[in-house]
């Protein structure tokens, strides 16, 4: 159990210790009066505490709508993406698009910037954007993803699996069969 609660906090004491919570008041925990902690049933998956989705959700509402779009998009991508395919399933230019990125790192922390990608800064935070997104805009956001990678399928770097995942994700899964 502690493995899969420290990936799941990715080691942020507050994150780890909110999760600790959430299991213990969940009966999925317990103390001994030893001070002993126990395992009291099974953890099919370590669930995110309210009290820690409602700290991302007040990070998340301080972005402007624009940046809460290009964020919305890149959950979609993975954990870390490129923000490139950001920039052209948007119809944005690069530059525009790493300028917000930066913006927002520096204002909120909730993405890194890397060198050739940027991430979020806690698994949570794509996750939450993802859970929030309504099914019809995020099949849209995938399909866009979609048509990005096809653009792109005669880089050696095009990953076909992305391409056809995002395609079956999206709102026109038959285009996952085209080469």
């Amino acid at each position: 159990l502690g493995g899969r609660i420290a990936f799941a906090s990715d080691g942020v004491p507050f994150h780890v210790f909110e999760i600790v919570r959430g299991l213990q008041e969940g009966k999925f925990l317990s103390v001994t009066p030893e001070g002993e902690w126990l395992q009291t049933k099974d953890v099919d998956r370590v669930e995110v505490p309210a009290s820690l989705r409602d700290v991302l959700r007040a990070r998340l509402a301080d972005l402007a709508p624009d940046e809460r779009i290009l964020l919305d998009l890149a959950a979609v991508l993975d954990f870390e993406f490129d923000p490139e395919v950001v920039a052209a399933a948007l119809d944005r230019r690069v530059v525009s698009v790493l300028q917000s990125l930066a913006q927002i790192e520096r204002r909120t922390g909730l993405v890194r910037g890397l060198a050739r990608s940027t991430r979020f800064d806690h698994h949570l935070v794509q996750e939450m954007l993802r859970f929030d997104l309504p099914p019809r805009l995020a099949a849209e956001y995938h399909a866009l993803v979609g048509s990005v990678l096809d653009a792109r399928a005669a880089s050696p770097d095009t990953d076909v699996l992305a391409r056809c995942r995002h395609h079956l994700l999206g709102s026109r899964p038959q285009r996952a069969r085209t080469p």
